[in-house]
């Protein structure tokens, strides 16, 4: 959610809520909790004469916790990635030498 109001923060709920595949009600309250711990804020803008609509923005601890989130994020792939290297590595020899079978694959 942080990234989407990163990338456009005249975003609405309703457009948040399909992105991220949840519905109004739980992005309502992800936003009011984003606002609550100072994460993010907001600011009234006119959208047109009759309406006026909100911007989300990332506050400066908002942008801490993101980059701290993203960090970890990359550390979790990170550590994947050298758990399954020695496995891709073993498939891929299997299959350039023509022993790749589906029993081999699945550990039979």
């Amino acid at each position: 959610m942080l990234q989407l109001i990163l990338d456009n923060p005249q975003v609405i709920q309703r457009e948040l809520a399909a992105r991220l595949s949840v519905s109004l009600r739980t992005t309502n309250y992800i936003l009011r909790t984003l606002m609550q711990k100072g994460v993010i804020e907001t600011q009234n803008f006119q959208a047109n004469r009759q309406k006026l609509r909100c911007v989300y923005l990332l506050t400066p601890q908002g942008l801490i916790e993101k980059v701290a989130r993203n960090g970890s994020f990359l550390a979790l792939q990170r550590r994947v990635n050298k758990l399954l290297k020695p496995e891709i590595e073993a498939v891929s020899r299997d299959a350039n030498t023509g022993r790749f079978t589906m029993s081999n694959a699945i550990g039979k």
